[in-house]
């Protein structure tokens, strides 16, 4: 069994492009599937609670995005969002909720405004401005995203929960 498993091995590593793991060929360091593990990395260090960890990486993956999908891609909204979580848990307020505006703006152009993106990130702003005590402000927000969730699944289906 060891030996066909090392004889797939080998078939698959001969059927890579003449260079593919070469410094210096391929897409390089901006392709759009280093942003994706970047953000993962920073998500299980914002989960540990690494904030000061997940917070370049995340920049990294934004940066990353913006240059090769462009301003208005949802990936970008998604990263938006991510950074904007982290800074809120760290206190930069002021960043944040321009994050999380940034996001929303986006997931509304691109998205629409009844996507359940859309919802998440009007949701996640609440929760920043919330956050700050303005529970005047957080109130509509909370309700609009309630309005989406409703229109999209119905006032029948019970949300799922979220940590």
């Amino acid at each position: 069994m060891a030996a066909s498993r090392q004889g797939r091995l080998r078939r698959g590593r001969t059927s890579l492009p003449q260079g593919a793991g070469d410094q210096g060929e391929g897409p390089g360091p901006e392709h759009p599937n280093i942003a994706s593990s970047l953000n993962n990395l920073a998500w299980l260090l914002e989960n540990k609670g690494d904030y000061d960890g997940a917070e370049p990486l995340y920049r990294r993956a934004l940066a990353i995005e913006e240059k090769v999908l462009g301003l208005s891609h949802p990936n970008v909204a998604n990263s938006l969002n991510n950074l904007a979580v982290v800074l809120g848990w760290k206190g930069d307020y002021d960043e944040a909720e321009a994050l999380h505006r940034k996001a929303l703006a986006i997931r509304e152009q691109v998205l629409g405004p009844n996507h359940p993106d859309t919802a998440n990130s009007l949701n996640n702003l609440a929760v920043l401005v919330e956050s700050e005590g303005d529970y005047t402000g957080a109130e509509p927000l909370y309700r609009k995203a309630l309005a989406i969730w409703e229109k999209v699944l119905g006032r029948s289906i019970p949300l799922p929960l979220l940590p």
